[in-house]
């Protein structure tokens, strides 16, 4: 309770020598007043979520990413061990078609 008093306090416009008045029970807070300190508060957690959020979704993100990165070394590894056709790089249009339909063959394999 002494943070809310504080707060409000904080909120309490100052009197006429520059400094604020005490909030008490004889000089209750204004509405608007209640309603800054409420409107701080929600702006407070909103923050704390937004925090939290961001977190847990970097946190997803670095899963995801070791995921991705598991699943690209899982699939070359499998390519790489079903032996694939090597093109040699002749320009001969036979063996470069031969070397493709290879490669179509193995990709749809996998």
């Amino acid at each position: 309770m002494a943070a809310l008093s504080e707060r409000l306090e904080a909120l309490h416009p100052r009197n006429g020598n520059g400094s604020r008045s005490q909030i008490n029970e004889t000089n209750p807070p204004t509405g608007a007043e209640l309603t800054n300190l409420l409107l701080l508060e929600m702006l407070q957690k909103q923050g704390e979520q937004l925090r939290l959020q961001n977190k847990q979704i970097q946190s997803l993100m670095e899963v995801k990413e070791k995921s991705a990165e598991e699943d690209n070394s899982y699939m070359f590894k499998r390519f790489a061990s079903q032996n694939p056709p090597v093109y040699n790089g002749t320009p001969d249009p036979k063996t470069f078609e031969d070397w493709i339909r290879g490669m179509e063959k193995l990709f749809d394999a996998l």
